[in-house]
C-alpha cells in the first residue's frame, strides 16, 4: 500500500498511462497499479493515484480517448504513404508547439501586468462571466 509516490515514481505511471495498449489490457485503476508496482517496487492504491492530479487527469484523458477510439488508427498502404503521413504529423506537432509557445507568452505577460494591477487569481475567476451556448 503506497500513500507516497516519488517524483520518479509519478512519472513513471504517467508514462505507463500514455503507453498503454488498448490490446492487452483494459485500463482500470486497479490493472495500472498491478502494471506499475513491479516497476516502482510497491503497490500502489487507487486513492494514492487519486491524489495526484496529474495523473488523474492523465488517466481520463487516455479513458476518452480509448473511448472515442482515438489510438486506432489504420496502417499505411505502402512506406511512401507512411513517410508523408509521418512529415504531416511532424509538421503538425511543429505548429501546435510553436502556438503553445505563443499562449504561454500571452499567459506570462497578463500574470504580469495582473501582478502590477495588484489584481489576485480569485478576483478575476469571481468576475468572469459565465457564457450560455
Amino acid at each position: 500500500m503506497a500513500k507516497h509516490l516519488s517524483r520518479r515514481d509519478i512519472d513513471y505511471i504517467l508514462y505507463s498511462i500514455t503507453e498503454w495498449n488498448m490490446k492487452s489490457d483494459k485500463l482500470t485503476w486497479d490493472n495500472l497499479c498491478k502494471k506499475v508496482s513491479r516497476k516502482i517496487g510497491k503497490t500502489p492504491t487507487r486513492q494514492s493515484l487519486y491524489t495526484h492530479k496529474e495523473i488523474v487527469n492523465l488517466y481520463m484523458a487516455k479513458k476518452k480517448a480509448i473511448r472515442q477510439k482515438v489510438d486506432l488508427v489504420d496502417k499505411p498502404s505502402s512506406i511512401k504513404k507512411a513517410y508523408e503521413k509521418i512529415d504531416k504529423l511532424e509538421i503538425k506537432v511543429a505548429e501546435l508547439s510553436n502556438l503553445n509557445n505563443i499562449l504561454q507568452e500571452n499567459i506570462a505577460k497578463l500574470q504580469y501586468s495582473c501582478y502590477l494591477k495588484g489584481i489576485k487569481e480569485h478576483e478575476i475567476e469571481e468576475n468572469f462571466p459565465i457564457i450560455k451556448r
